[in-house]
């Protein structure tokens, strides 16, 4: 059997399908194997996103956070597929570097969750702004409502009456100790010190009763916690999740495209399902700004590519000979 020669031309008809590449330039292999990651990551992205949503929307899919976070690691991909194209262009290092992304209300950090302390701090500080040392049922009414707790006529009536009642029986307690164990004990006892304990018992019968927000929040527990155990522990949870909602500083923000790329941000938001709190990747309306602001740039520096949702453009050797052409007219007015 008689091999062929080193230098003889190999048979046309084996492997015909194998395409054959001749590179020229090196430089403009790499930059054309750079923009088919990105356009090939921006289809992947499109496509992510529409598998992830139809997947939610199904009846046991999906949950809220792998929705989200699905996304946006593939909008990180883009990014950084798209990062040295970004900071060859001065607008494209903005987006970058200086960008604002975020979002207004209903997610925060979720080290920047307020805590149970946080909010019963901020129960004691608008009490005492509104309350102002005599509780009416308007002021609750006010006060409550601020929170989102809500109360009956009836039930405003038994904290009140709670709250009056225990402030009573502490003011009935003198501040000033006397102490004595024999008659000369008292004999000898300054009468300017059991002067001033007598008046000031007598001014505190005259005055209305303080309140104190300690003993009201707890009071509001009371009433709105007479049913079973099961019940009370739930409506505890409930007024205490209302507490943490209300002192927490909603909204979230992050400043350029590298710093979601860095980094999956975890972000807290209170769950439609129950008086809790969950965490997530940054919402999909995020990484739908983040690839937005991507696209209008290729857009601008002319490699935009019109598509639909139904019927994605793929990267032909047509698209990259204008790709090309692109390029090379760059080049010649640089």
């Amino acid at each position: 059997m008689s091999k062929s020669a080193p230098d003889a031309p190999e048979d046309d008809s084996q492997d015909s399908s194998r395409p054959q590449i001749v590179v020229d330039d090196p430089e403009d292999f790499a930059a054309t194997r750079q923009l088919r990651a990105i356009f090939d990551a921006r289809d992947d992205y499109v496509q992510a996103r529409r598998d992830a949503n139809d997947a939610h929307d199904d009846s046991g899919g999906m949950s809220f956070p792998q929705m989200n976070a699905y996304i946006f690691r593939y909008m990180q991909d883009f990014a950084m597929a798209a990062e040295p194209l970004l900071l060859s262009y001065d607008d494209g290092r903005e987006l970058w570097e200086e960008q604002q992304y975020g979002i207004e209300s209903s997610f925060v950090e979720h080290s920047a969750l307020a805590s149970l302390d946080d909010g019963l701090e901020l129960f004691q500080q608008l009490a005492d702004e509104v309350i102002d040392g005599h509780l009416t049922p308007r002021k609750l009414q006010l006060l409550t409502n601020s929170f989102g707790i809500e109360l009956s006529r009836a039930e405003m009536r038994k904290v009140i009456d709670a709250v009056q009642e225990q402030s009573h029986q502490q003011q009935s307690t003198p501040n000033v100790t006397l102490e004595a164990e024999t008659i000369d004990d008292i004999s000898d006892m300054d009468m300017n010190r059991l002067q001033a304990a007598v008046e000031q018992s007598q001014r505190r019968q005259r005055q209305k009763p303080s309140v104190d927000t300690g003993q009201l929040f707890s009071a509001i527990q009371r009433v709105q916690n007479r049913s079973s155990s099961w019940m009370t522990t739930a409506k505890n949870d409930k007024l205490e999740h209302k507490l943490r909602l209300r002192a927490t500083d909603w909204g979230w923000k992050t400043t350029g495209i590298k710093s979601l790329v860095r980094e999956t941000p975890k972000l807290a938001y209170s769950k439609a399902s129950g008086p809790t709190f969950g965490t997530t990747a940054p919402p999909q309306v995020v990484s739908n700004d983040v690839f937005r602001d991507i696209q209008l740039f290729l857009d601008d520096i002319g490699l935009g590519i019109t598509f639909d949702e139904e019927q994605q453009t793929k990267i032909n050797d047509r698209l990259l000979d204008e790709v090309e052409d692109w390029r090379s007219r760059t080049d010649e007015t640089n």
